[in-house]
């Protein structure tokens, strides 16, 4: 899986950072993996925990702009067909 890093987007429910892996074949999502999630507050980054169910459901209904960013910039399937 190659690893991603987005330092700060903006999505439908808020501007998140985050880090993982994802899989990608001929620019096909193969599956994704997030290691850390951050939002925005007004006291600044508030890291979230990964094992709450309600950030296990924030992830999937991120999920399809974080693969819209990641396939826009082109940031790891290039990569992942070298590991």
């Amino acid at each position: 899986m190659g690893y991603f890093s987005i330092s700060r987007i903006h999505t439908s429910l808020g501007i998140f950072r985050l880090t993982g892996h994802w899989r990608c074949q001929s620019y096909a999502v193969e599956g994704i993996r997030v290691e850390t999630l951050d939002i925005l507050g007004t006291d600044g980054w508030l890291a979230l925990a990964l094992e709450k169910e309600a950030v296990k459901t924030l992830i999937g209904e991120l999920t399809s702009e974080l693969l819209a960013h990641l396939l826009e910039k082109e940031q790891v399937c290039a990569d992942s067909r070298q590991t």
